[in-house]
Formats: C-alpha cells, structure tokens, sequence
C-alpha cells in the first residue's frame, strides 16, 4: 500500500494541471511516478536486483490493462458527453 501511494502520488498532483488546459503538458511531470515505483520497488517490496525490472514491467503492463478496461466499462455505461472519458 506504501509504494502504491509513494509512487502515484507525483501524478494525483500532475492531474492539477488539466484544470487549465495551456498548462495540460506538463501533466508529463506524472512519469516521474514512474521512476519513484522503480526506486520504491527494491526498498518498500524488497524486490531482488534480478527480478526489479521484470516486477515493474508487470506492474505497468497490468496498470495500463485494467485502465483500458474501467475505460471500457465506463463508456459503455455512462451515456451522453461523458462517454469514453
């Protein structure tokens, strides 16, 4: 639970900047919730060295799989302007 809130915490705060949408690329500064989830690995999962970098690639291909299917779900389900956000 620590290292999921250690490492998203860069890209709650990122998410700030879609409020104006001039300064929507610096939502970029979110990757760096990256780079903390494979700092954080080894010294919050004790994660060996060999293993490291395998975890996190995992990590982010299941990420980005369940993302793609709330997003399904979730335009299937809400109709209007909504739909697909």
């Amino acid at each position: 639970m620590k290292l999921a809130v250690f490492s998203s915490t860069a890209a709650w705060l990122a998410g700030i900047f879609f409020i104006l949408p001039a300064l929507s690329i610096l939502y970029l500064l979110a990757l760096y919730s990256l780079y903390l989830l494979y700092l954080g690995l080894p010294l919050l999962m004790n994660v060996r060295e060999d293993k490291h970098a395998p975890y996190f690639v995992v990590i982010c291909v299941m990420t980005l799989v369940i993302n793609v299917v709330a997003r399904a779900l979730t335009a299937l389900t809400i109709p209007g302007p909504l739909r697909g956000f």
